[in-house]
């Protein structure tokens, strides 16, 4: 059931229900070890707070890395850091994203390895 909501004050979950495909696929990133944006604004309303996105990572290599950032920081702390941690095997994680008022985060692939899947799903979002 898509764009339920849920909570009685305060913000709201709204929900996209069952997708059929990821909204970004491999060729939807840089693999270059920066920074670069990922413009979330045509999925998500202005005014979002944080997105609920699934992230499905697959590398050649264990141990590779993509990490997700609110646009405009600048240091490695306060990020969401997903990794390969098996060669060759798809690994799925949910994580927050908290884009800024223009609906864009910051990803950054690690440049090594062979990126065989990268894709994520926005599955809701907080208003």
């Amino acid at each position: 059931m898509a764009n339920r909501q849920s909570g009685n004050s305060g913000m709201q979950y709204i929900d996209r229900g069952d997708l059929a495909i990821a909204d970004f696929g491999t060729g939807s990133f840089t693999v270059d070890g920066a920074y670069h944006d990922l413009d979330l604004s045509s999925i998500i309303p202005a005014g979002t707070v944080l997105a609920l996105a699934s992230v499905l990572l697959k590398n050649s290599s264990a141990g590779k890395q993509i990490t997700f950032r609110q646009k405009g920081f600048t240091n490695e702390v306060n990020i969401s850091r997903r990794y390969s941690f098996l060669a060759a095997v798809a690994q799925g994680y949910d994580l927050w994203l908290r884009p800024d008022v223009n609906g864009i985060i910051e990803y950054k692939v690690q440049d090594s390895g062979i990126w065989n899947t990268i894709s994520l799903s926005v599955r809701g979002w907080l208003v």
